[in-house]
């Protein structure tokens, strides 16, 4: 997890924020739509991380693959959180109005992270400094 906690905090929802608000990686990656769903999916990723780490062996893990499936492990119940004024602040900004009814009138399966790249600043860069250059395993992996 060093890529993604050094890429984090090069991020401005991470430690180089303007504003002073800092997300946790629980605010993104963990439902905020309420406390059950919350509860219930910390549990379950928790004991598949600690699984996976002891007894599977997280050495296999191909990062640059899940990059790809970034919106599996984001939920938009976070983003709506904190942006909580982003539906009735798109109704008086015609050009957030225009970006975002498809998502609003659920017309599109887009998810935020399929928009907006954010979260993890150039984790990219990160990922070769810490793991070596994308493999053509992890290329084909990821179709």
């Amino acid at each position: 997890m060093k890529p993604m906690q050094a890429s984090f905090l090069n991020d401005k929802h991470g430690g180089a924020s303007t504003k002073g608000v800092q997300a946790l990686c629980s605010d993104c990656h963990l439902p905020q739509d309420n406390y059950v769903s919350y509860l219930y999916v910390k549990a379950k990723s928790g004991a598949w991380d600690v699984w996976k780490e002891f007894v599977l062996g997280a050495d296999d893990v191909d990062w640059y693959a899940k990059r790809e499936r970034a919106n599996e492990f984001v939920y938009d119940s976070g983003c709506l959180k904190c942006h909580n004024n982003l539906r009735t602040g798109s109704e008086r900004s015609n050009k957030q109005f225009v970006a975002h009814k498809p998502y609003f009138m659920g017309t599109t399966e887009k998810t935020c992270i399929d928009c907006h790249s954010v979260g993890h600043k150039d984790l990219e860069q990160e990922l070769k400094r810490h793991f070596g250059p994308v493999t053509t395993t992890s290329v084909s992996s990821v179709k």
